[in-house]
C-alpha cells in the first residue's frame, strides 16, 4: 500500500463505514495510518534536534557577547521565553483547540509515539 498524506488518510477514514470494512482492509488501513504516524514522529524528532542546535548557537552568542563585556554573566534561562515557546508549540497555527481534535483514547497512543528522549532544550 502506498504512503498517503495525513489529509488523504483522514479523507479515507471519513469515507470508510464501520460495518462495510473487512478485517484485512481495516488492518492495512491501520498499518498505513501507523506508518504515517511514524513518518511524522521522525519529522518531529528532526525538527526538535534542529531547534536544539539553534538554541546552542544562541547560547554561544550570549556567552561570547558577555565575555566581550566586563564581568557580567549571560542569562541562559529565561522563564518568560520558555512560557512563550510552550504556548506557541501547544497552540495550533489555525487557532483551533488541538485537544478537541483527537478522541481521548487515541491521545495516549499519539503521546507515546513522540515521548522519545531528546537532548534539546525549549529555551534560551
Amino acid at each position: 500500500m502506498s504512503e498517503q498524506s495525513p489529509e488523504q488518510t483522514m479523507d479515507n477514514l471519513n469515507q470508510t463505514t464501520t460495518g462495510a470494512s473487512d478485517p484485512a482492509t481495516e488492518k492495512e488501513f491501520l498499518d498505513n495510518i501507523r506508518q504515517n504516524i511514524d513518518a511524522v514522529d521522525c519529522e518531529i524528532q528532526t525538527l526538535i534536534n534542529n531547534r536544539a542546535k539553534l538554541a546552542q548557537q544562541v547560547a554561544m552568542v550570549k556567552k561570547n557577547h558577555t565575555a566581550a563585556d566586563d564581568n557580567s554573566n549571560p542569562i541562559f534561562y529565561r522563564p518568560e521565553r520558555e512560557a512563550q515557546v510552550l504556548k506557541a508549540v501547544t497552540s495550533p497555527a489555525d487557532g483551533r483547540d488541538a485537544s478537541s481534535e483527537a478522541p481521548r483514547n487515541d491521545t495516549s497512543e499519539a503521546a507515546a509515539g513522540i515521548s522519545r528522549d531528546t537532548s534539546g532544550t525549549l529555551s534560551p
